[in-house]
């Protein structure tokens, strides 16, 4: 049986250098509220320590057009080499993804922000006039490392089986007025049999028209054999693509039995409702979550005491759930920050916590997060605030924390510059020897950095946080003055 059937579309790349995070494409399309070619008029580069503030004149609206043709968002002030930004000037053009994340300053908590990705509009593009026809949203491929590589089986892009057909795209462009010619290979193999060769493999070359959005590579594969599998789209050039899926087997397939047991199926982990019973029974969702098949009368009876569902839940608990988040779900435990809170987990706990909630997650990005708690925020003169700095995370670099401290002019907005800045200190510590991403979580005090500045100045302080990820307001806190909120 032939399992794959190439179809050729011409198509094209976009290259582009990124830093951390990596975000392909399309992650920047669907996380951007407002994405828009436009021009800088104005910069506020007094907005606040770490952001300036932008006017910037529409051309275009690429996703949500608003009413006014101006708008105002906040930006970086300084480059970062792990975010990979641009800073903008008065009369800069670029493709701004803008996001709805909050900078921190309560003045301007509306406003919409610059995303890291944003870039500067290439003369290539304009020649091409390369926007001037929408590009719909499943084939964005401007942005980050550019397009990646999907795979879908029955309109799910989840849960593939074996015995039918799964189909892989990969959308790519040529915004450039001169015709390009593509090398460019596609691999597809079972990971979890090393003596296996690959079950495809091709080099293939097309020639790309000019000034054309986007195009699409098509295959369709057809799994025969459960696995882990690895798919490789190769530009030859440089560039790949990879995509890893879980391909089970399918018990439904004419060659696999008919009906497996209630148990076999259950923990195959096909989908509940995919769950088959015998004829004469029905299938029902127990309380603890496990599923059953009993017969009609049993289900009402069964319901009617509260021992089975009346509707199914989305999802079932994993069987193999780790002890740390068994634990963590009974404690009532949903995110990082609570379980770093917690007092009944351990730090191995905390740690193992974090790990497996970067993992799980679909991006599996690489992040560092700093954060405040138990803060002094009103001082008599000649007193230092105290507090707890907590950095938690999952990161492969030497994590090197640094608290920033400015006098702000005003009691009240943001009218200050980097002059105002009275404080600043770094921690440098010794890094876990480690070749992999691993689960950070740090506490550092107040005495773990040089001395704060003493209250001796009247006023109000800012202070900001940069993880070497992210940078941004952590506190404020009074000198000789109430505390506000």
């Amino acid at each position: 049986m032939k399992y794959f059937v190439i179809f050729l579309v011409l198509i094209g790349f976009v290259g582009t250098i990124f830093a951390i995070p990596p975000f392909d494409s399309q992650e920047i399309f669907d996380f951007s509220n407002t994405i828009v070619v436009g021009k800088i008029i104005s910069v506020n580069s007094t907005f606040s320590p770490t952001h300036s503030l932008y006017h910037i004149q529409v051309e275009k609206f690429l996703k949500n057009s608003q009413d006014s043709q101006v708008i105002v968002a906040s930006g970086q002030n300084t480059v970062f080499s792990r975010l990979g930004n641009e800073v903008f000037h008065v009369g800069d053009r670029a493709l701004f993804f803008l996001t709805s994340n909050y900078v921190g300053y309560d003045k301007y908590s509306d406003i919409l922000s610059i995303h890291p990705t944003t870039r500067s509009v290439e003369s290539e593009w304009d020649a091409c006039d390369i926007f001037a026809n929408d590009i719909p949203q499943e084939h964005w491929v401007f942005g980050g490392v550019g397009p990646s590589v999907k795979a879908s089986q029955e309109n799910k892009t989840r849960d593939f089986v074996t015995g039918k057909e799964i189909l892989i795209t990969h959308d790519i462009s040529n915004p450039t007025p001169v015709e390009k010619k593509i090398d460019f290979g596609m691999t597809i193999k079972n990971i979890d049999d090393p003596n296996s060769l690959y079950i495809f493999s091709e080099i293939s070359n097309i020639v790309l028209e000019p000034c054309v959005p986007y195009h699409t590579l098509t295959w369709t594969f057809t799994p025969a054999k459960a696995g882990n599998y690895r798919f490789e789209f190769d530009n030859l050039m440089g560039s790949r693509h990879t995509l890893g899926m879980e391909i089970k087997q399918n018990i439904l397939s004419k060659n696999y039995s008919s009906v497996l047991s209630l148990l076999k199926q259950f923990k195959s982990g096909i989908s509940f409702d995919e769950i088959e019973c015998r004829e004469e029974l029905v299938l029902v969702q127990k309380y603890n979550s496990f599923p059953a098949c009993v017969t009609e009368s049993t289900k009402q009876k069964l319901i009617e005491r509260g021992w089975a569902l009346t509707k199914l839940k989305p999802e079932l608990e994993p069987e193999d759930e780790s002890d740390v988040m068994k634990k963590a779900r009974e404690l009532g435990i949903n995110n990082i920050m609570e379980a770093v809170d917690s007092e009944k987990l351990t730090s191995d706990e905390k740690r193992e916590y974090i790990k497996i909630r970067y993992e799980e997650s679909p991006n599996n990005i690489p992040s560092l997060n700093i954060r405040i708690k138990d803060f002094t925020r009103n001082l008599e003169f000649g007193e230092r605030p105290t507090f707890t700095l907590i950095e938690t995370g999952y990161a492969i670099p030497c994590t090197h924390p640094t608290l920033e401290v400015y006098l702000l002019k005003q009691e009240i907005g943001n009218d200050h510059t980097p002059d105002d800045l009275v404080y600043e200190d770094k921690i440098v510590h010794s890094c876990p020897s480690f070749g992999s991403f691993y689960p950070v979580l740090k506490f550092w005090d107040e005495t773990d950095f040089k001395p704060f500045p003493v209250c001796e100045k009247e006023g109000r302080y800012l202070v900001v946080g940069d993880s070497g990820y992210e940078r941004g307001a952590l506190e404020e806190y009074y000198c000789n003055a109430p505390y506000k909120n």
